[in-house]
C-alpha cells in the first residue's frame, strides 16, 4: 500500500489534515481583509470626549457594511479560484474582487473623514 492511500484510508488522520490546513488557510487569508474594528474605536474615543449624538449609528452602519463587503469579498475571491468555472468567469471574478477591494477602501476613507469631522466638532465646543 503506497503512503497516500494508507493516508486516505484513515479517516480520522485524514479529516484532521484537512481541519489544519483549513485552518491555516483561513488564518493567513485575514490579512487581506482591512481591520475595521479598529476604526470603531476611534469613533469611541472620540465620544468619549464630548457627548455627540449619532456616533454611534455612524459606527454601527459602518461596521455593518463592512461585514457586507468583506463577505462580498470572500464570495468573489472564492469563485475567482473554483475550478468549474471558465476562464472568463474566473477573470470576471477577479475583476468584481477587485472592485469590492476598492469599495472597502473608499468606505475605510469616508469613515475616517467622517471620524475627523465629528472631531473637529467636539474640538470646537470645548
Amino acid at each position: 500500500m503506497s503512503f497516500k492511500s494508507n493516508f486516505e484510508s484513515h479517516s480520522v488522520v485524514f479529516g484532521l489534515s484537512l481541519i489544519v490546513i483549513g485552518f491555516g488557510v483561513g488564518f493567513a487569508f485575514r490579512g487581506y481583509l482591512p481591520a475595521a474594528p479598529a476604526l470603531a474605536k476611534v469613533v469611541a474615543a472620540t465620544t468619549n470626549n464630548c457627548n455627540l449624538q449619532g456616533a454611534g449609528e455612524l459606527a454601527k452602519g459602518h461596521n455593518e457594511r463592512m461585514q457586507k463587503l468583506r463577505q462580498s469579498l470572500a464570495f468573489y475571491e472564492e469563485q475567482s479560484s473554483y475550478f468549474s468555472n471558465t476562464q472568463a468567469d474566473q477573470e470576471r471574478y477577479k475583476e468584481s474582487a477587485a472592485r469590492v477591494r476598492q469599495d472597502i477602501s473608499q468606505e475605510i476613507d469616508i469613515f475616517k473623514s467622517s471620524v475627523s469631522a465629528l472631531s473637529k466638532v467636539c474640538t470646537e465646543d470645548a
